[in-house]
């Protein structure tokens, strides 16, 4: 590209030159032979007067008939000087014209280049565009898909909270007891029967730290483990379940009781206990039957047919 610029530049200057050498050959040419017709026609006007003294003496300087062809053929060689000149403007004009025709298709070239280059990148840019779109689908099934999977795994923590807790087994907080205490100690003096499940380690421990929350907060505590075996239409018994004899209610002790055993169990299970058929009969007081830990996604459970209960 640099050299053309350079060739283009000459080419310019030398079509310069020649069309400056052509007008000033052609104008020598005509100033030399209007000189050259002013002195013949004075050398004809000479003849006409042969005694003009005044056109004696000039002709006598100028030598109007020489100078005039000498003129003449200066002005012949000017004239032959412009035609070169103007036959050389011709030819590296037209050469310029050509190099121009040349520089036009080149850049008709590289537009059509810079055309086909542009289709392309369009084309390139639709297509990233459309990956683009798919890859913004794929993060957002993949958000959907995470979101999911944090939620599966947050249900799994929670399940293994609880498995935790039941392979460890139940234990009241010493903010649970305190509560309990708080309720418990508006009802010194009453009586209450804890009734565990037998052959539960986990139940029995439980149930023993049951037993003292009530005996520290002033209550008489029985104790009586049974042993169940759940029929074909009963559910094992899990959990807490608060049997209330008919003496008890609505007194308000069995409001408080409620309370307070849902501090252990929000499932607790509450059951109304028939009226005693002797006196002395443990089916007059409170019974707190306390099951086995309760399993994962289950509900209240129900009281097995029990055959070997403690005195009712």
């Amino acid at each position: 590209m640099t050299v053309a610029f350079f060739v283009s530049a000459d080419l310019h200057a030398t079509v310069k030159f020649w069309e400056t050498a052509t007008l000033i050959a052609t104008s020598i040419s005509a100033l030399l032979t209007a000189l050259a017709s002013f002195l013949g026609f004075l050398g004809f006007y000479r003849k006409k007067k042969p005694h003009s003294t005044r056109l004696i003496r000039w002709d006598q300087k100028l030598r109007f008939d020489r100078a005039s062809l000498a003129l003449g053929l200066f002005a012949s060689l000017f004239a032959v000087g412009a035609a070169y000149s103007s036959v050389q403007y011709t030819v590296v004009n037209r050469s310029l014209q050509i190099e121009a025709d040349k520089d036009s298709l080149k850049i008709r070239q590289q537009l059509q280049q810079a055309a086909d280059q542009a289709s392309l990148a369009t084309k390139t840019a639709d297509l990233a565009s459309s990956r683009l779109k798919d890859t913004q689908e794929q993060l957002s099934r993949t958000d959907r898909e995470l979101a999911e999977s944090y939620r599966q795994l947050t249900d799994a923590k929670t399940r293994l909270q609880i498995v935790e807790k039941q392979v460890k087994g139940r234990h009241l907080s010493q903010a649970q007891v305190r509560r309990m205490r708080t309720i418990l100690s508006r009802w010194k003096g009453q009586f209450v029967a804890i009734d565990p499940i037998a052959m539960s380690a986990e139940t029995h421990d439980f149930a023993e730290e049951i037993r003292s929350v009530f005996q520290e907060s002033g209550w008489t505590v029985a104790w009586s483990e049974f042993i169940a075996i759940a029929s074909a239409t009963s559910k094992p018994l899990v959990g807490l379940e608060l049997q209330i004899p008919k003496a008890v209610m609505n007194t308000g002790m069995d409001k408080d009781i409620i309370e307070a055993l849902r501090i252990c169990d929000p499932q607790l299970a509450i059951t109304d206990l028939p009226e005693p058929k002797t006196i002395g009969d443990l089916d007059s007081v409170l019974h707190v039957v306390i099951g086995n830990n309760r399993p994962l996604n289950s509900g209240g459970g129900s009281r097995p047919t029990s055959l070997l209960d403690g005195p009712r």
